[in-house]
């Protein structure tokens, strides 16, 4: 290598070294000034020794910092006790040099001083790229803002946190990076010429419910114009208490306020006295239809490709619809593109494991991450004969490429699979699976233009077997999707962006068919062949100090097509009549339905840490999922609209009041809800909805409203942090029809499912140091309605029959639960090849025997109630993840 290469090498090796001690003394590291010289190279490290004459400088009071500034020297500051010394004749050496990209990054992060773009060549006009990331992450970050001050020059940062923008040249210019979830940033920077400019925006976190919120400032819950908007970090929920030492996403979810479920063992999350249908579960924009394994005790998304999950619960972006009650969006992390690292993880349920890197280094990346369960060996410890003849395995494998084509060009191909199979006492046998996979592409157009095109295919599909049967009946239903969806992002003005968007799904449900075990078809519900598209534009305007708005209008179309046979009844179709029938053709409409959605969001800046917030939304949903039970299961029924199954649609309005304490250390909101529900589909007593092929005669459709209160408290720094919420929520439906025999309740209000009064989440956490922590998370919630039946009578021969309460008339017991957790890193050091992580916890700490479902024994004249618990007693956890850097 020739001297001058080798010295400049080691110049940006110098400086990397410089930059990275300064990060690491302001996050309080203690790091040693002699392991960071031994790595520079010899000739930079003669340099130091030479002109300090001393690696390690004192802290004290006789440490002359301003006479070594003086003398041509650079200070920079590792820790409370440790300065690096620097001449200053190094970084000019560095200047000199035409590496101009990397120094102007390096100048920017060394001091507060300019940052220099591009090189001085007499032109007027520059054209200034660049990507703005996450400093903890390195991840790109979406939607960021940057504008140059006292002009209008601004624009948006497209999916891959990239932007571009021409300006007056200039060497005294101010640019604002402003993003939702991260500090603003100002930055001088002198613009010579075309060039590059990449910038590093800090997350302020956030303690809220046990799982970090991120904001621009620690008053974004004040400022925000998105109402019932909850941001989870992934790294803390990794730390909170889980079921045997697994991370869980959708568990997660349940520390937030207005999110409940039915217990242990049921799949998917209810929002506001929604459905589990009625959430959009998204991963990226691959759709989840059942987002659990093991009924529901573990999320199907790996948290380690997962960087964050926005739950919209209130303000749903116009680009999403089809769901009435929330949107649960998770985003996926890029691999890696300058180096190969991994993790390893061991607990008792699963094993896991990913790995990232270059396959083209500064250009591909990979990052692709499995698991699988071996939780059968603790199956086989219980007494229970059910339990330990029964058997469930389950694994997910997920893989993400990325590559950078150009600065402007980008692309981007997925893969998912979850795959599930379960086994009770040899009386039953379940399959499920999901797969799904995508390509898309970004491409920045201008300083104020970029679009992103996204197609993506995906399927679930179930089995249940009844193996007691003298030929094995199986059980099959599956749902298989196409879907393209395009967007473009637009920078009006530095406080005006607008998304237009456009989507279609091409949708073919199979309700359910019944077959043999060697195939012979017994019975089978027609497919169902459905494309719903959606035209979107969401605008975010900040009006100025004290008023901010979020708007969105989406167009949902929907139709189903042919090949289609479809009955006509004589009178209702509960009255199951049927006069003859209309045969539609391959792609040809039988029934189609628009609908307009509105989405609003207004916020009032009272004062700096008091905001008055108001929402409104209205969303369409064209699926339906149908079940007997309480609690959903695997197996459940997806039907499409139809002229006699009509489409739900919910109108929800929220209003807030947002307010910060004590410097934003303390915040508190108060949020009220009211949500409307047409055509809400409820089945019938007794209803048969097995493959069957007229599901509409089994069914009736209501009406339903929730409406509740929802009050937030939590404190956001020191060494104890942690939050407290309260919700007061009612679902209720209503099915008054002209037949009363098939009103339900007799056309009186009835309680939801899913409704649950009272819910109360406390959640603390203790940082004993950057090594160790530990978390506890509390939850209380009112039991869960169901039908009970109340007498037996005997009809002529007819003996032992069931006389049952209004539905959903009686409430199960409350249900309570303390969790804690322990969280160690003995390893936290950046220069080590690898660190470990080991979580030590217990699920359930005190044994509450809590009930998940009621069942029924008849005992002479009287049915007698059994309770079944799935855990009742406290399980312990330990599990270990290593991470190779």
């Amino acid at each position: 290598m020739r001297p001058s290469v080798r010295y400049f090498y080691s110049v940006f090796t110098l400086i990397y070294l410089v930059v990275g001690a300064y990060y690491q003394g302001s996050s309080q590291q203690s790091i040693s000034i002699q392991d960071a010289v031994s790595q520079l190279p010899t000739q930079v490290t003669y340099l130091i020794s030479e002109q300090c004459k001393d690696d390690r400088v004192s802290g004290d009071s006789t440490y002359d910092e301003a006479r070594l500034r003086a003398q041509g020297y650079q200070v920079y500051h590792l820790n409370q006790y440790q300065r690096l010394v620097v001449s200053d004749s190094i970084i000019s050496a560095m200047l000199t040099q035409r590496q101009q990209e990397k120094a102007d990054l390096v100048l920017r992060d060394l001091s507060p001083g300019q940052a220099i773009v591009g090189q001085s060549s007499g032109q007027t006009r520059c054209v200034v790229e660049g990507v703005i990331t996450d400093r903890l992450t390195d991840e790109p970050i979406i939607g960021a803002t940057i504008r140059v001050l006292n002009t209008s020059v601004g624009q948006a940062t497209d999916i891959d946190g990239r932007f571009a923008f021409t300006c007056e040249c200039n060497p005294d210019l101010q640019v604002e990076v402003a993003s939702l979830n991260y500090e603003t940033l100002t930055q001088a920077v002198a613009v010579l010429g075309d060039g590059r400019l990449d910038l590093v925006l800090s997350p302020n976190s956030q303690q809220i419910e046990e799982v970090v919120i991120s904001g621009n400032r620690e008053t974004d819950n004040v400022r925000s114009s998105i109402t019932g908007l909850a941001q989870l970090s992934i790294k803390e929920i990794e730390k909170l208490p889980s079921m045997l030492g697994e991370p869980d996403i959708l568990k997660s979810l349940l520390t937030l306020s207005g999110v409940t479920n039915t217990g242990e063992g049921s799949s998917g999350v209810n929002v506001r006295g929604g459905n589990v249908d009625q959430n959009l579960i998204l991963i990226d924009d691959l759709m989840l239809f059942n987002p659990s394994h093991n009924f529901g005790f573990f999320s199907a998304m790996h948290p380690d490709l997962i960087k964050n999950v926005n739950l919209y619960k209130g303000n749903i972006p116009a680009e999403y619809g089809g769901r009435l009650s929330s949107v649960v969006q998770t985003t996926t992390r890029n691999g890696d593109d300058q180096r190969w690292k991994g993790k390893l993880g061991v607990g008792p349920i699963a094993s896991k494991l990913y790995v990232e890197g270059p396959l083209i280094k500064g250009k591909t990346s990979l990052i692709v991450a499995g698991r699988i369960s071996h939780i059968n060996w603790l199956l086989s410890q219980v007494s229970n004969s059910s339990v330990s003849e029964s058997s469930t395995d389950f694994y997910d494998v997920h893989g993400k490429i990325s590559h950078r084509f150009s600065e402007r060009l980008t692309a981007e191909g997925q893969y998912y699979l979850s795959n599930d199979a379960f086994s009770f006492a040899n009386l039953l046998d379940l399959k499920y699976s999901t797969r799904n996979s995508n390509v898309k592409v970004n491409y920045l157009i201008n300083d104020k233009l970029s679009v992103s095109t996204n197609a993506i295919a995906g399927s679930y599909s179930s089995t249940l077997v009844d193996v007691l049967t003298l030929e094995k009946i199986n059980l099959n239903t599956d749902i298989n999707y196409y879907k393209s969806k395009s967007e473009l992002l637009y920078t009006l003005t530095s406080n005006i962006l607008l998304k237009l968007g456009v989507d279609f799904i091409d949708y073919t449900v199979n309700p359910g068919d019944l077959t043999t075990n060697s195939g012979t078809p017994l019975q089978a519900s027609p497919l169902h062949h459905t494309l719903e598209a959606g035209y979107s534009a969401q605008t975010d305007v900040d009006l100025g100090d004290w008023l901010s708005l979020s708007a969105g209008l989406r167009y949902a179309d929907y139709k189903r097509l042919g090949y289609y046979r479809e009955p006509i009844y004589t009178g209702l179709p509960t009255d199951r009549v049927i006069e003859g029938y209309i045969e539609y053709q391959g792609g040809e409409v039988a029934y189609r339905q628009g609908y307009l959605e509105p989405r609003i969001g207004l916020t009032g800046i009272i004062t700096p840490s008091l905001s008055v917030k108001a929402g409104y939304n209205r969303t369409s949903q064209f699926m339906s999922q149908i079940t007997n039970a309480v609690t959903p299961t695997p197996v459940d029924f997806w039907t499409t609209s139809s002229q006699y199954v009509l489409p739900s649609r919910s109108h929800l309005y929220s209003l807030g009041i947002y307010k910060n304490w004590n410097q934003s250390q303390i915040g508190s909101s108060v949020e009220v809800y009211y949500k409307d529900i047409d055509n809400i589909t409820e089945p019938i007593d007794f209803a048969n909805i097995v493959a069957n092929p007229n599901i509409e005669t089994d069914v009736v459709q209501g009406i339903g409203r929730s409406y509740g209160v929802e009050v937030n408290l939590d404190k956001k720094r020191g060494k104890w942090t942690g939050s407290g919420n309260y919700t007061y929520s009612r679902a209720l439906r209503q099915v008054a029809l002209p037949d009363q025999s098939l009103s339900i309740n007799n056309g009186e209000w009835y309680s939801a499912n899913s409704d649950k009064p009272h819910v109360i989440n406390c959640n603390l956490k203790y940082e004993f140091s950057r090594r160790a922590s530990f978390s506890a998370i509390f939850t209380y919630s009112s039991g869960r309605p169901y039908t009970a039946p109340v007498s037996v009578f005997d009809h002529f021969d007819i003996s032992g029959i069931l006389v049952y309460t209004d539905r959903n008339a009686v409430r199960m017991p409350d249900y309570h639960r303390l969790d804690v957790a322990y969280n160690w890193q003995p390893n936290i050091k950046k220069d080590k090849r690898y660190k470990t992580y080991w979580t030590i916890g217990v699920y359930n700490l005190y044994g509450r025997d809590n009930v998940y479902s009621v069942y029924y024994e008849q005992r002479s004249s009287v049915p007698k109630a059994q309770a079944l618990t799935i855990v009742g007693v406290p399980i312990p956890s330990v599990s270990f993840n290593i991470e190779f850097l």
